[in-house]
């Protein structure tokens, strides 16, 4: 009997609240807020409906921010928007717990970079336009649809073409945490 006889190809939504930051930027701390939102869609790999393969396509709003009154130095605002897809394989335990990791890539659609209420008017983009991201995630199974969970993403290679000629490392990555909400048809 095949896996999906038993467990059919399943859809479902999701949505969420982004906690980033970008490593290499200067600015340490969850203290960029965004939202992320797609479909997902569930196929079986075996008959016992414990192991999935997850593919999904979402919005996620990803950048920096600096509050100078937690950390001192200028205010600091950096938006980056995203259409991700992602490639994982999930695992639902035999208790209500589901874990997850794979690859997110992610299509970059539009950026905004301020500095001090100044606009940064980039005459090319510094951002490259696809960034490859390791994903991680922790469901919990509430009944047989709804998942409450969080996801960790973290950038595979710098997101930025060019550096700031005073950066403090090469290289600027993404980084992120999802708490998020899923529903499973």
């Amino acid at each position: 009997m095949l896996a999906q006889e038993k467990h059919p190809i399943r859809a479902g939504g999701f949505v969420g609240l982004v906690l980033s930051q970008v490593d290499g930027d200067s600015y340490a701390g969850y203290h960029k807020a965004g939202l992320s939102a797609g479909l997902e869609g569930f196929i079986p790999l075996n008959k016992n409906g414990r192991l999935w393969f997850v593919t999904g396509i979402y919005y996620t709003q990803r950048g920096s921010r600096n509050i100078p009154s937690i950390r001192g130095g200028p205010y600091y605002l950096l938006k980056l928007d995203y259409v991700d897809v992602s490639f994982i394989l999930r695992y639902e335990d035999e208790g209500k717990l589901v874990f997850a990791s794979g690859l997110t890539i992610g299509r970059l659609v539009k950026f905004y970079e301020e500095v001090n209420s100044n606009v940064n008017n980039y005459v090319e983009n510094p951002y490259r336009a696809m960034d490859y991201l390791f994903t991680a995630e922790l469901r919990y199974m509430i009944g047989n649809h709804w998942f409450p969970g969080i996801r960790y993403i973290y950038s595979l290679r710098s997101i930025r073409e060019v550096m700031p000629p005073n950066a403090p490392v090469p290289w600027q990555r993404n980084k992120a945490l999802i708490f998020f909400l899923s529903y499973r048809i």
